[in-house]
């Protein structure tokens, strides 16, 4: 059973509940809808954190599809007629770079040491958007100016009383100046979601978990080491969620938003 399930029944029995206690005026019933709708909500909000917990303390496992997810929810599987497919995700957090040609070409060489590194075949992802500062350049300069605003305030009142607060503000003016600069000057930011993907196979499941296991920590090391970028397994809702993309990915800027956050 997984999170969207908990959240249907949760809902269900709350509706249900709250029905019985209007029509009857139970208070039992009218416990049992604040409990349920309390329950939904709290699987709403936080499920991706406790339902990895639930199924490997319950050692249950959620199924999708032809999917199987093992209650640690650290890979997905797949049975067929003779062998046992795994496979996992990790993340990894791409360093902002200068855009200088050097630095790019040094990234690709240590990309390249990578690839040709991996004896077993890997998928590489990145999921990008371009972020439209049009609105952000106008926040900072607004604030900026009421920044302004409220030092030419404190000067003409009595500076030497709010020097302190002067100061402050000149350096707060200071930063957000230098923010303007490099978004005006630089190149428009991209907002990059960077997964790979591993797949191990085995007549035994165990077997296949505990070779694509071995693959990631060394995809794992080998990222980190050669590109000083943080990798990580991806796990739970996280993991699913690459799964997902591998079919069908965001299609505009506020559904990217809605699934990476």
């Amino acid at each position: 059973m997984n999170v969207k399930w908990i959240k249907i029944i949760s809902i269900a029995g709350g509706a249900l509940s709250l029905v019985i206690a209007i029509f009857t005026f139970n208070v039992i019933a009218t416990i049992l809808a604040g409990l349920f709708f309390m329950i939904s909500l709290i699987v709403w909000k936080y499920g991706y954190i406790f339902m990895p917990m639930i199924t490997k303390t319950a050692n249950l496992e959620n199924q999708y599809g032809e999917y199987t997810v093992p209650p640690k929810q650290n890979c997905i599987l797949k049975k067929t007629k003779d062998d046992y497919y795994a496979t996992m995700f990790l993340g990894a957090n791409i360093t902002k770079t200068t855009g200088d040609n050097k630095e790019s070409k040094i990234l690709s060489e240590q990309f390249e040491k990578i690839v040709t590194s991996v004896k077993y075949v890997t998928k590489f992802s990145m999921m990008v958007r371009n972020i439209d500062l049009g609105k952000h350049l106008d926040s900072i300069k607004a604030k900026r100016s009421n920044l302004e605003t409220r030092k030419a305030q404190l000067l003409s009142s009595n500076p030497t009383k709010h020097s302190g607060d002067i100061a402050r503000i000149d350096r707060e003016i200071v930063m957000w100046n230098r923010q303007l600069d490099k978004l005006s000057n630089g190149e428009l930011p991209l907002e990059t979601v960077f997964y790979i993907q591993t797949t191990a196979k085995s007549p035994s499941k165990e077997n296949a978990i505990q070779k694509v296991t071995n693959q990631a920590k060394e995809l794992k090391t080998l990222i980190s080491s050669s590109m000083n970028m943080s990798c990580y397994n991806l796990t739970g809702e996280d993991m699913l969620k690459c799964f997902e993309w591998e079919r069908f990915i965001p299609t505009n800027d506020t559904e990217f938003v809605d699934m990476v956050d």
